[in-house]
């Protein structure tokens, strides 16, 4: 139950606000199946709310939608016939007003690897080109660019964000940041990767 948690994709908020803040009813899918539940703290009217986003004139809700299980065998026994399962889930998020999805490029094992940011590229097209074309531009994708070894240079992580915005099917990132600090393990390399 707990890996599930962790694999969670935000479907839907249900029901209105009534009376004081209370726990919204919500329903989550992964591959693991349906979760459906309350989040303590957490109502209706707080996923209407938006945080602007630095200087970007972007606004986000406070509550987004984490991918690190989408393409990845290994831990969460990913497999491709669940990708519509999880458009279902993309769209649904959207649709209730979540905007901020987060991924990696590592989200994803072996020849998947960046199948999350693949995915979330291909579901923000398909939601614009079938369901609504506004929510999708207010769509913000956050990436986290692998500290790996090799990855030496400013320059490794210019190529890093090329090749998520080739996956993604995008022309430029809302979000990319360093996945992890090299500083405890290689803190010769974090000066060189700035």
């Amino acid at each position: 139950a707990v890996l599930s948690l962790v694999a969670l994709a935000l479907l839907r908020v249900r029901g209105a606000h009534n009376g004081p803040p209370a726990a919204a009813p919500i329903a989550m899918a992964s591959t693991f199946g349906i979760w459906e539940g309350r989040i303590p703290g957490l109502d209706a009217m707080a996923l209407e709310k938006r945080v602007p986003l630095g200087q970007t004139g972007m606004a986000i809700a406070p509550l987004g939608i984490g991918t690190w299980a989408w393409g990845n065998k290994l831990l969460w026994g990913y497999d491709p016939e669940a990708d519509a399962e999880l458009q279902g889930a993309f769209d649904e998020a959207v649709g209730s007003g979540l905007n901020f999805f987060d991924t990696g490029d590592s989200y994803g094992t072996g020849e998947l690897e960046g199948q999350a940011e693949r995915l979330l590229g291909q579901f923000r097209d398909d939601f614009a080109r079938t369901r609504d074309s506004a929510a999708a531009g207010r769509v913000c994708l956050g990436t986290k660019l692998a500290v790996y070894p090799w990855r030496l240079t400013g320059q490794s992580f210019e190529d890093a964000c090329r090749a998520s915005l080739q996956r993604m099917g995008r022309d430029q990132l809302e979000i990319a940041q360093a996945h992890w600090s090299a500083s405890n393990y290689a803190p010769w390399q974090e000066p060189a990767l700035w």
